[in-house]
């Protein structure tokens, strides 16, 4: 089965507005939430998808990490979806994505994505 990692980073320090976006890109209720020390933290975990996205302590901006399983065709289609969302509310953000193997060693070139205001 074929996977490609992802990550990325959001340009908003506000938890309200990643986890809305999160919540519309991934169509789902199922985000979990963790308030840590050094930040909130966003988990979705399905069989297909794994979404990681936490708070930079003292940024203004969420990192955003996870992998699919979809080729690199359909992640890009997918992850172009929370690049519009985030070009449509004003919030930058650049997303990377590469195919991996198995083993999760790189197999493919890795791509960018860019939202901007």
């Amino acid at each position: 089965m074929p996977q490609t990692n992802f990550y990325g980073r959001i340009s908003s320090g506000d938890p309200t507005v990643v986890r809305a976006l999160l919540q519309a890109w991934l169509c789902a209720d199922g985000i979990s939430e963790k308030l840590k020390l050094s930040g909130e933290q966003f988990v979705c975990e399905t069989e297909a998808v794994y979404v990681y996205s936490h708070a930079v302590d003292g940024m203004a901006h969420f990192l955003l990490e996870g992998h699919r399983g979809a080729g690199v065709d359909e992640t890009r289609a997918w992850l172009q979806q929370l690049s519009d969302a985030c070009t449509a509310r004003g919030v930058p953000a650049t997303l990377e994505y590469v195919a991996v193997d198995q083993a999760g060693r790189e197999i493919s070139d890795q791509y960018t994505l860019s939202a901007g205001k």
